[in-house]
């Protein structure tokens, strides 16, 4: 669709029944519906590390799909079904797309921060109930092996643990993931699943800033329907490039640049496996995005999402390259400076925060002038989220 650009364009996709505008049910379904749209497309660019932004690996749509596939295939011969927890211990990755959509393909996804102490990764697994952990093998510079060995013990319901990458355990200990899934077929779902959109797809945790993390709990419609919206008022197309910096265990990352731009057959890319904590990327940032393009020959996109740590990453881009072709973006957590807004790109900022970034989507109407303010969809006013419940609580209500 056009730009939304005025509030009369709100008020047009407002008129409309969501249940008349047959989304998909599911987002296997939507990744699906893009793969089989256009399979030789890029889904995925990946880039392994921040200093080599000129290297890149891609991954088209007809291969993520056929990964999914094998993903939801392994996991439901491991026996997760439907209610299963699949817990997610991973950087950002073309690994991570897998299986986050493998595991809501075959049973909910509950994607963890592995940079947080083992002992809050044990309970956000056992308030899960997770019964598989799909985690980083053995690398150097990473410590999430050391967590999952800690941590494994810790967790009752936990049966199986996959490898990805590192040097392949003993079988009988571990999965590795990159030689099992070759077991799998990779053009079907082997479980015949039909899933509704009421089914729950994910839980995400929320950072424990004011107390113990929390889980938020999303349907797959939930999800789609985010995707959708994210797309509407974004104004994404399949020619889109939409960076990826953010972590994937945050609803950003796999939401706004991820699922949202998969749904329309744009291309996702991962700006290395720690995102904008690689001080790689961060250096190389303005070369990055202009050779994301090139990579993928496609138009550069507006959305990415620069979120630096600190004083000497905000301040320290690169001065290399512009953004003038691009008509908008929007940031995560932390500010740029204004003087980098105006010397690399010619559009309009958006500034978005934390869990809360979900309102983005309402911002970037901005950049026409229109007021900011949510986007409700007849048919959809119940659909959100669903209330968090806290670890203590163990999801009980499951």
């Amino acid at each position: 669709m056009a730009q939304i650009c005025t509030l009369s364009d709100i008020e047009e996709i407002e008129r409309v029944l969501l249940v008349e505008r047959q989304l998909p049910e599911s987002t296997y379904a939507t990744i699906r519906q893009s793969a089989l749209t256009s399979p030789d497309r890029p889904a995925l660019v990946f880039f392994p590390d921040g200093e080599h932004y000129r290297e890149s690996i891609q991954v088209t749509y007809s291969q993520l799909l056929g990964r999914i596939h094998q993903v939801a295939n392994m996991l439901f011969e491991l026996g997760v079904g439907p209610n299963d927890v699949v817990s997610l211990l991973l950087p950002n990755l073309p690994q991570t797309h897998f299986a986050l959509w493998g595991a809501e393909a075959a049973g909910i996804v509950n994607p963890v921060n592995p940079l947080l102490e083992a002992g809050q990764i044990a309970a956000i697994l056992r308030a899960a109930r997770t019964k598989v952990l799909i985690a980083l093998g053995p690398l150097p510079g990473s410590d999430i092996w050391e967590k999952v060995v800690r941590i494994r013990p810790q967790v009752p319901s936990l049966s199986t643990v996959i490898q990805v990458l590192g040097t392949a355990g003993p079988e009988n200990e571990w999965v590795h993931f990159e030689t099992q899934l070759e077991h799998y077929p990779a053009d079907r779902l082997l479980s015949g699943r039909s899933i509704a959109s009421d089914d729950l797809a994910a839980y995400f945790h929320t950072g424990g800033t004011t107390g113990s993390p929390k889980l938020a709990r999303h349907t797959h419609g939930n999800e789609v329907f985010d995707a959708w919206a994210i797309t509407q008022v974004g104004d994404t197309r399949p020619e889109h490039v939409v960076l990826c910096g953010l972590s994937l265990f945050h609803v950003n990352a796999v939401h706004v640049t991820g699922l949202a731009p998969l749904s329309v057959g744009a291309s996702v890319v991962l700006l290395s496996p720690a995102g904008y904590r690689d001080p790689g990327v961060i250096k190389h940032f303005w070369k990055s995005r202009t050779l994301s393009c090139h990579h993928v020959q496609r138009s550069p996109h507006a959305l990415f999402q620069p979120a630096a740590r600190s004083h000497r990453c905000r301040y320290s881009f690169a001065h290399n390259g512009n953004l003038w072709s691009r008509p908008y973006a929007s940031r995560g957590v932390h500010r740029l400076r204004a003087a980098h807004r105006r010397e690399h790109s010619g559009g309009v900022w958006f500034d978005g925060s934390d869990l809360r970034e979900q309102h983005e989507s309402a911002l970037w109407r901005a950049a026409c002038g229109v007021h900011r303010a949510a986007l409700s969809v007849p048919g959809h006013e119940n659909r959100g989220h669903r209330p968090a419940r806290s670890l203590s609580a163990r999801l009980s209500a499951r």
